[in-house]
């Protein structure tokens, strides 16, 4: 028997009497030896750090894994751009260029390029995501380390700090020009390096949203009418449209697929097909690109 108390000295001492005598004949029937707990506090301080280890390890397995969103701007006389890579937890890359086509500093150009890498996260239905950028500048500023004083500066930042709201977990850290360096090609560049093309042609933080005034009717409106509030549109088989819209899935008000690659590739309307062919042979296909080549970068487009 383990013990904490001295109970060997009560029961085999000889000085022993009373009920205490009475309970040693009880118990001297049984072959029963008492030794000591020897190092109690070496005891407790192993259950402690057990009962720790667990608890930071369930705390691991439930810790989403970010996307990396690697990001560069380049304002110089020759090239005016910024540079996105995102690449997911199993290593999937996605390379873009957008080239700026308006005068801009070189803070500006990061803070476009950290927007841009957003917005790619965004369009992918990204929701967790670690920024990398070589500007200690604009990665201090979006982490409140830094000041943003300057009145466009404070604009970007507001900017910034909208887009963040919209991911479940965000992160931006500064890294190494060394480590930043085919990014950097990326908005220097552009389609000679790879990825794929965009243009810029005003500062984010002047856009407004476009909205039509006049709707027309969509292959998604079956879909995301059954998704966001669960009713089946006239005329429309339900058994059908109940086992494709397995494949959707709706995410701050957009449509998207699911595809094999464990992304979302984003739906878009008919009206739209002519503009993003039209964008994407003009960029990184234009050179006659095979069929598979075309429709890869017509997914990740």
């Amino acid at each position: 028997m383990v013990t904490d108390h001295p109970l060997r000295n009560i029961f085999e001492g000889v000085e022993h009497m009373g009920r205490l005598a009475k309970w040693s004949v009880e118990l001297s029937e049984f072959d029963v030896s008492f030794v000591p707990r020897l190092s109690i506090k070496a005891q407790a301080m192993t259950d402690f750090l057990a009962d720790y280890v667990i608890e930071v390890a369930e705390g691991e397995l439930t810790r989403p894994v970010p996307w990396k969103v690697m990001v560069d701007g380049a304002s110089g006389r020759h090239s005016l751009g910024a540079g996105v890579i995102l690449e997911s937890p199993q290593g999937t890359r996605i390379e873009q260029t957008v080239v700026i086509n308006f005068p801009i500093t070189n803070n500006q150009a990061e803070y476009e390029a950290v927007i841009a890498g957003l917005r790619l996260a965004r369009e992918l239905g990204v929701n967790d995501v670690e920024v990398l950028t070589d500007s200690m500048v604009v990665a201090s500023q979006i982490n409140g380390e830094f000041e943003a004083r300057e009145p466009t500066l404070q604009l970007y930042l507001a900017k910034v700090k909208g887009v963040i709201g919209t991911f479940q977990t965000f992160s931006i850290r500064h890294v190494s020009m060394e480590e930043s360096e085919h990014v950097d090609k990326l908005a220097k560049h552009g389609p000679r390096v790879g990825g794929t093309l965009a243009d810029l042609f005003r500062p984010s933080i002047e856009e407004g949203e476009l909205m039509e005034v006049e709707q027309h009717p969509s292959w998604m409106d079956p879909f995301s009418t059954y998704l966001s509030i669960g009713e089946y549109p006239e005329g429309i088989d339900r058994k059908k449209l109940k086992y494709k819209s397995a494949y959707y899935i709706i995410r701050d008000g957009q449509l998207y697929r699911k595809i094999l690659s464990g992304m979302l590739a984003r739906c878009v309307a008919e009206r739209e097909v002519p503009r993003i062919l039209e964008e994407i042979h003009s960029g990184e296909c234009g050179s006659h690109s095979g069929s598979r080549t075309l429709e890869g970068w017509i997914i990740r487009q």
